[in-house]
């Protein structure tokens, strides 16, 4: 019977060693492309909840909105009437530095606009109809 020299089962057991090291770090590779993509799930997920507070805060929305109206109203008439979800904000006749300040404010925002209707009356004025989604 022919036995086995040593020197090939030590060879055997660094080849095996080899190749699970190999595999071992293709695994590990694998794990932090996971932990990479659950993290950008989690951070979208987080961005996702805090949006969607911000749009459903209706109370948030009016009181910022009637802040919004308030500062604007200084240097413009503007009314504003609510009906049922929703507001209208009408300005008969608005100076420019007004209208752009109003605008911003309502574009930079989270505000639902509805409708816009924007006419201009002469080169400093113009009358302005917006209706925002409560």
């Amino acid at each position: 019977m022919k036995q086995i020299n040593p020197l090939y089962i030590a060879l055997f057991l660094v080849v095996v060693l080899i190749v699970m090291m190999a595999k071992l770090d293709g695994v590990k590779g694998l794990q932090e492309e996971a932990i990479a993509e659950l993290e950008k799930t989690e951070l979208m997920a987080k961005r996702t909840v805090a949006l969607k507070k911000s749009w459903e805060a209706n109370e948030q929305i009016r009181k910022s909105l009637n802040r919004l109206l308030r500062q604007t109203s200084r240097n413009a008439e503007i009314e504003y009437k609510e009906q049922q979800g929703s507001m209208v904000i009408t300005a008969k006749k608005i100076n420019a530095t007004a209208a752009e300040y109003l605008l911003n404010k309502l574009f930079n925002g989270t505000y639902v606009i509805k409708t816009m209707k924007i006419k201009r009356l002469d080169s400093e004025s113009a009358s302005l109809e917006v209706e925002i989604t409560l």
